[in-house]
């Protein structure tokens, strides 16, 4: 994966400098996106992308998760009624509810992951 400076990552991704961080992993072949301490988005080289919002309902994340969701090419966008997001899928206008899952001993949770190169969402864990 290409290095990018943190600037012109957020350029692409439509997001904004302030608070983010840009962390490559080459062992992996990933670049994580951080909105403060959380990995909001983590991106590998063959296309699948995972999305978290570490616990974090805020506006910000959502519309930090949704640029980044736009900007790889993903019709999916994350909406929010009565304090829940959900998922939507803009290919046939379903929504799904967001269960992020809890953050395991180390404080990682699952994320939702996604192919770029077939636009699809992917079970859990693949």
């Amino acid at each position: 994966m290409e290095h990018k400076s943190k600037t012109k990552v957020c350029k692409e991704l439509g997001i904004p400098t302030y608070e983010t961080a840009v962390i490559y992993h080459d062992y992996f072949d990933s670049m994580a996106v951080y909105y403060h301490d959380t990995a909001i988005a983590t991106i590998w080289g063959n296309g699948k992308v995972k999305i978290d919002n570490g616990g974090w309902h805020t506006q910000t994340t959502k519309r930090r998760i949704n640029a980044i969701l736009d900007a790889l090419g993903l019709p999916y966008s994350i909406v929010q009624r009565d304090y829940i997001w959900y998922l939507c899928d803009h290919r046939n206008g379903t929504e799904t509810q967001l269960v992020f899952g809890k953050p395991n001993w180390n404080g990682a949770t699952p994320g939702i992951y996604f192919d770029t190169n077939t636009k699809e969402l992917l079970p859990q864990g693949e």
